[in-house]
């Protein structure tokens, strides 16, 4: 129980059920008022004329009061939070949380209720706080156990119950408070508000952020219809403008087009080999910067990429569940073991993964797996069980509320937190608004692969096997041979895994093997796969043509 004195907002007090009747009451009487100046003008009006005019001088100054209610009820924080406030006191008196005492009087004696203090507080448009006392009253046992029902109440989304005590000098006070988030829609954004804040992350929603560095990646789960295509263009126009995304679309349908816009040029993978190609190349460039981090001469443990100048590495992965039922066994193990790395090593090297799926069933996505994607998200309508695989047995109890009708409405949680309602950007389609022309608009990033991947110096112990003489001339690792051909060392490996079964160290053979492989890829223009296709051709035909001299 934290020892601090907050700021709870306003007490409670059973006259605020009839706010709204007293500020239109006083506040359209201010209007009229000034019409009493003419009242001398007014006597000589016949007793039936005076009355109408006065009953519209009344009606026209109450509508006004009406109106100007209903504005800074939407505009400002301090109105609207009596919305709360009257809900707040209704709940209580009908749950009989209030105390009685008998009052006399000159008519005889009656009822009168007594509030405990009970505070409500509205800091911003996407929070609610309320605070019951701890102080060994009637009511207190009921009061520690009032989420549930504040939560349906407000139609809000519990979060989180905090114990505070307040030592002051002449009294101890204690109270439980409960924080709610509010008003979702009220708190959605437009598509063109979607950005990446250098110190909060992704901005989804007023008060939501993902911080990927923070809590690395992403599950989103969402039912046809329910708005997870929009979500996930409005996550990638933002992404893109940070780092590079590659983008997995396994049934080909709302990404394919993306292929064509220059910032995810050669990005775009729709058939199972290159995905899974796709995730390979990313495991194998995340260890290549875990290389160059190790190797950097301000390198410190505990440090992330960030620290490095380097940018971070997206792969956006949709309908996930389509791309893993299309495996085989081996494709499977394969998959599941890259994802496994890349979830485990990713955070430091910067490499997130956003997977999206109409639900993370355990057969597409292990537990343990799914338990390490920080960030959750949901939107349409979901199963209970959906729901539970989403945001886990935190949420069991939560009642996920679904309103029909409502494109884009979900829930969003950090893994471990209780989720509250979301809602997807806003998309102006009726205004002209296309994703594939305003995506086209962004510039294309420095491909900084090249200068993370270049072939590393040499490190100071081969140095030092050098000088000594123990690393003899003629012997290759793959960082040194990966200096000596002027080659990523990433490529240089891919290129050894195919030609040379041993392991290290290489041989001069070796190399020049690798010399003619690059070599050839760079005459003949072709892919790295190409030039390997070529160069174990022409020697299967050489020891042909040995073998039949030989005879």
């Amino acid at each position: 129980m934290s020892k601090r004195t907050i700021n709870k907002g306003s007490r409670l007090k059973l006259r605020d059920k009839y706010d709204r009747e007293f500020f239109v009451l006083i506040t359209g009487l201010l209007v009229a008022s000034p019409v009493g100046l003419f009242y001398k003008k007014f006597e000589t009006l016949p007793p039936k004329v005076l009355a109408i005019f006065a009953v519209g001088i009344l009606l026209i100054s109450f509508s006004v009061a009406f109106g100007l209610l209903i504005l800074l009820y939407h505009k400002f924080l301090f109105f609207s939070k009596n919305n709360y406030k009257r809900l707040l006191l209704n709940y209580v008196v009908k749950h009989r949380l209030v105390e009685k005492e008998t009052v006399k009087d000159e008519k005889g004696s009656h009822e009168k209720l007594r509030l405990a203090p009970i505070y409500l507080k509205q800091p911003n448009t996407y929070e609610l706080h309320t605070y019951f006392p701890i102080d060994g009253g009637v009511h207190q046992e009921k009061f520690l156990d009032l989420a549930d029902g504040l939560e349906t109440t407000f139609f809000a989304d519990y979060q989180e119950r905090n114990f505070i005590n307040e030592n002051k000098i002449l009294s101890k006070k204690a109270f439980v408070e409960y924080v709610f988030a509010i008003d979702g829609e009220r708190n959605r954004i437009p598509v063109n508000d979607v950005i990446v804040d250098k110190k909060l992350g992704l901005k989804l929603m007023n008060g939501v952020y993902w911080n990927y560095e923070a809590d690395p990646h992403m599950l989103i789960a969402g039912g046809t219809g329910g708005g997870k295509t929009v979500l996930l263009m409005s996550i990638l126009s933002a992404l893109a403008k940070v780092g590079h995304v590659d983008i997995c679309d396994p049934k080909r349908s709302d990404f394919v087009g993306m292929r064509d816009v220059p910032v995810f040029e050669n990005h775009v993978f729709f058939d199972k080999e290159s995905m899974i190609e796709c995730l390979r190349s990313k495991m194998q460039f995340m260890d290549e910067r875990y290389d160059y981090m190790t190797n950097h001469p301000e390198y410190k443990a505990g440090k992330r990429y960030s620290d490095y100048g380097l940018t971070p590495e997206f792969v956006l992965f949709d309908e996930w569940a389509a791309f893993i039922s299309s495996l085989d066994f081996r494709e499977f193990d394969e998959v599941i073991q890259i994802l496994t790395q890349i979830v485990l090593k990713g955070r430091q090297s910067g490499c997130f993964l956003i997977l999206a799926m109409q639900r993370p069933d355990a057969e597409y996505l292990k537990s343990a797996l799914r338990d390490n994607f920080m960030k959750r998200l949901a939107v349409g309508r979901l199963t209970s069980s959906g729901y539970r695989m989403v945001f886990g047995d935190e949420n069991e109890k939560k009642v996920f509320k679904y309103i029909k009708g409502k494109i884009g409405r979900g829930y969003v949680a950090n893994n471990g937190e209780l989720a509250r309602e979301f809602y997807s950007p806003s998309v102006p389609f009726d205004k002209g608004y296309d994703f594939h022309e305003e995506l086209s608009k962004l510039p294309v990033l420095a491909d900084t692969t090249e200068v993370q991947l270049e072939a590393p110096p040499i490190s100071n112990v081969e140095q030092e096997r050098a000088e000594s003489g123990l690393l003899e001339e003629k012997s290759y690792t793959i960082t040194t041979l990966s200096r000596k051909l002027g080659q990523p060392s990433k490529t240089v490996k891919t290129a050894i895994e195919r030609l040379i079964s041993e392991k290290s160290p290489y041989n001069e053979d070796d190399f020049i093997a690798l010399q003619t492989v690059f070599l050839t890829k760079e005459t003949e223009e072709c892919t790295l796969n190409e030039a390997i296709d070529t160069v174990l051709a022409d020697e299967a035909e050489f020891e042909k043509e040995f073998v039949n001299f030989d005879k």
